[in-house]
């Protein structure tokens, strides 16, 4: 297994769990498993870095998948930012949601039939956008931030 030191041993422990729960599935499920953790991962005391997490995506099994995690893991970055109260945390949140966006258009267009998931997510990233004056791209007044369609 090569990924990063602090997550090897949950990378094999999910692994493990994963497999006993459904069989061959080990460490593709193991990957989705952690990166849905990722918020807890990101929010620790001594985070994971969003980077370590997103060398968990080419052990996804499908691009749909390898997209749509990737967004998640752009979007929980986000919202890492607006929680942090670091300077300019907001043009940084901007830049993080944008990606996940990107990520969710492009899951959205193979998605599985009747699977909405990437576009709620997408509009989850629209709202916090919208909802957050300071979340913006650097040197642009906020009410400018979001041009829907984009």
């Amino acid at each position: 297994m090569n990924a990063p030191t602090p997550l090897r041993p949950v990378l094999v422990r999910t692994s493990r769990a994963c497999r006993r729960a459904w069989g061959g599935a080990g460490l593709a499920c193991a990957a989705a498993a952690l990166i849905l953790l990722g918020r807890g991962l990101f929010a620790a005391d001594r985070p994971a870095s969003p980077d370590a997490v997103r060398k968990l995506l080419p052990r996804l099994a499908g691009e749909y998948d390898r997209e749509y995690y990737a967004g998640l893991i752009a979007e929980r970055e986000g919202i890492a930012w607006l929680r942090s109260g670091k300077p300019r945390a907001g043009e940084a949140a901007y830049l993080c949601f944008r990606d996940g966006m990107a990520h969710f258009e492009r899951a959205e267009a193979i998605r599985p039939p009747a699977n909405d998931d990437a576009l709620l997510r997408w509009n989850s990233c629209a709202r916090m956008i919208m909802n957050h004056p300071d979340v913006a791209p650097a040197g642009e007044p906020a009410e400018r931030a979001v041009v829907m369609g984009d």
